[in-house]
């Protein structure tokens, strides 16, 4: 046990200082570098010490861990539209409108970038392909667009219609 939370928190402790030096990027691709990483080292590291099932499932569980954790809260708050609607509540000296809640989001979405951003982001992974002046889904995107609506039909999530 003692070995997954080193594990971990070197994993950790190394994003945090990729992301610090080298800012930018996809910040789940760095956080999967980065597990996939602890966990190799970590099971070099008990190689000698331990028998292999013992150390393969401690290197194992690092990895799990950490992507547990670099999927829910930096890529969370690197992308959610709800954590920068409070922060700019929160950053308000009174009650915000909906129409100033509306226009942030305009600011932030399209004026800041964040389509570019998105694009440049599926472009990469390639769920998305250019033709010509404009994009389109390619097989890999439409196989994911369907997981994602079977996902929101499961557990009825708003993005299924």
């Amino acid at each position: 046990m003692k070995s997954i939370a080193v594990g971990f928190l070197a994993s950790i402790a190394l994003l945090v200082l990729w992301r610090h030096l080298i800012p930018g990027g996809f910040i789940f691709y760095q956080g999967m570098s980065v597990a996939i990483i602890g966990a190799v080292v970590q099971g070099v590291v008990q190689y000698r010490r331990r028998p292999l099932s013992s150390y393969t499932k401690d290197a194992l569980l690092t990895l799990l861990l950490v992507y547990a954790f670099v999927f829910t809260i930096p890529t969370t708050v690197d992308r959610s539209y709800s954590v920068r609607m409070v922060e700019h509540l929160a950053a308000a000296d009174g009650v915000v409108s909906r129409d100033e809640i509306s226009l942030m989001f305009r600011r932030y979405f399209s004026d800041g970038g964040g389509v570019e951003r998105r694009l440049e982001e599926q472009l990469a992974t390639g769920t998305v392909r250019r033709e010509g002046d404009g994009y389109a889904a390619s097989p890999a995107g439409r196989f994911v667009a369907g997981a994602f609506r079977a996902v929101a039909i499961i557990f009825a999530c708003g993005s299924s219609k």
